[in-house]
Formats: C-alpha cells, structure tokens, sequence
C-alpha cells in the first residue's frame, strides 16, 4: 500500500465498523419499538448516510475537489444524527 493510500484510508475502518454498529443499534431499536411497521421503509433513509460513510471516493469520484470524499464521510454522518434525533427532538417539542 502506497504512503498517500495509507494516509486516506487510515480511519476507514473505524468510521466503518463505528456506522455498521449505530446503524445495527438503529435497527434494533426500531424493530424492538415497531417503529418501522411491517415494511421497514424507513430503513432506506438511513442506507444513504450508511452508503456516504462507507463509499465517499466512489460518491465523490467525478468531483475534482480532493477534500469531498472526506465532506461526503462525515456528512453522512451529520445525516444520519440527524435522522436519528429529530422524531426524538420533535416528540420533545410537541409534548
């Protein structure tokens, strides 16, 4: 492995496993909840920050800015807090 792949995939593995956990933990709670209903939609909202976190070099491939594979990682980790907070914060509001 050259040097500058090492450089760009040092944290890959981390940001990996990390999201398959929160989103196996998302999964979970959601079925133990019956958030989901039957169908389970709900699951596809949260498979695009997934794929953003897991393929940022293939999401950002046609771009020619080097920092957006980086951008699309951690936005797809902005996203999927987002996803994962706001029925929470709402709930809190509404009550």
């Amino acid at each position: 492995m050259k040097e500058a792949e090492y450089a760009r995939d040092r944290y890959q593995i981390f940001h990996r496993v990390f999201s398959v956990v929160a989103f196996a933990a998302i999964i979970i709670h959601a079925a133990v909840t019956d958030d989901y209903g039957r169908d389970g939609r709900r699951t596809i909202f949260h498979l695009l920050p997934l794929a953003c976190i897991w393929f940022p070099d293939a999401l950002g491939h046609g771009s020619s800015n080097p920092s957006t594979p980086r951008l699309l990682r951690w936005g797809g980790w902005i996203l999927m807090t987002v996803i994962v907070l706001l029925p929470w914060i709402l709930s809190c509001v509404v009550r």
